[in-house]
């Protein structure tokens, strides 16, 4: 295999399309497994059970009924060492009614990865473009239990390839307790038809050579993710909320989310801290075995924000950060932006 293929092998299967290719399960859109929220992401996105506000697209859409008013993020990642990651998302929820929320979302990401292919220094340049649309619908059933349907359309261009494919999320939360600090919530993701890839007219399955694959399509990474969460109240207006989760999925190994979040409430703002640890099983060779190591984030995840709210205690301006773990590579670090509406 000569260079240049191995750099379009590499650069495909290290983040985005189809790194389960190459063990020859046929799996795409690999990107829809990247939490591009940064402020789940700081504590593992282990808050599967209580996730709230527009986080809970990614995370648990049953989630998105704790919206009141109007809500807008921002997000930006960045990382993944020379790989040159861009991911940035942009959201809208809004609350109608007193039970139903509906949200609109959007993220594009961009790579770009220039190697030196031979002695007298030319180099290889790849480029890659992935992009999914959001539409999700949650509604509060009762005190204690939500649901949520999400829709969503994925599109990528990769080496001159073009693929396109429609997958779907639901979820489910319960709360109890006297203060409602006890949660469950579960979640299955990415359900749908095949990703298909296409140029002039043939489908292509990325990762591979287009000669030897024409026709073939890659399957949704399919995910079903558990979780449970706990809320401590303390004194001088401070809570820490411990979560955790799991996250199966047939195409790559288990992963097992445990998420610590600590907050301050002062007079004009929250300030919180948060750190979370993301665990799978490596010790088998993911080049011998049918399932892949997950190579958005396994390891430490940490961060932080601050939240200024209003004379009711309400959010209204939020800033996030969050520091991801990779295996392979340099690690990814989010950067937030939240706005709340009345």
């Amino acid at each position: 295999m000569n260079l240049i293929l191995k750099n379009v092998l590499l650069t495909t299967a290290c983040f985005l399309t189809s790194a389960a290719l190459c063990q020859g399960n046929k799996v795409g859109a690999m990107e829809l497994l990247v939490n591009p929220y940064s402020n789940s992401a700081a504590w593992a996105g282990a808050n599967v059970a209580g996730v709230e506000g527009l986080n809970a697209v990614h995370l648990n859409i049953a989630g998105l009924t704790s919206v009141n008013g109007t809500e807008l993020t921002f997000d930006r990642i960045t990382g993944l060492g020379s790989f040159g990651i861009r991911s940035n998302n942009l959201g809208f929820a809004q609350k109608i009614g007193e039970k139903n929320t509906i949200a609109v979302t959007g993220m594009t990401t961009s790579s770009r990865n220039e190697e030196t292919v031979n002695p007298i220094g030319q180099s290889l340049i790849t480029t890659s473009h992935y992009s999914n649309l959001n539409i999700g619908f949650a509604r509060q059933f009762s005190n204690s239990v939500s649901t949520g349907i999400n829709v969503k359309y994925i599109s990528q261009t990769a080496f001159n390839i073009r693929g396109s494919g429609i997958a779907f999320d639901a979820g489910v939360q319960y709360v109890a307790g006297k203060n409602n600090q006890f949660k469950i919530g579960a979640t299955v993701k990415n359900i749908g038809p095949d990703l298909r890839f296409g140029e002039k007219g043939s489908f292509f399955v990325l990762g591979n050579t287009p000669d030897s694959l024409q026709g073939l399509a890659a399957e949704m990474p399919a995910l079903f993710s558990v979780g449970g969460s706990y809320e401590f109240k303390m004194q001088r207006r401070r809570e820490v909320t411990v979560a955790a989760a799991t996250s199966l999925t047939p195409f790559y190994k288990n992963q097992f989310k445990l998420g610590f979040h600590y907050k301050k409430k002062l007079e004009i703002m929250h300030l919180n801290a948060m750190v979370g640890y993301v665990y799978e099983n490596l010790s088998l060779d993911f080049y011998t075995h049918g399932s892949i190591p997950n190579l958005n984030g396994t390891g430490l995840t940490a961060g932080f924000s601050i939240n200024i709210v209003d004379s009711n205690d309400q959010n209204k301006l939020g800033l996030h950060y969050a520091y991801r773990q990779t295996r392979l590579f340099a690690g990814m670090h989010s950067f937030g932006l939240k706005f709340q509406l009345e």
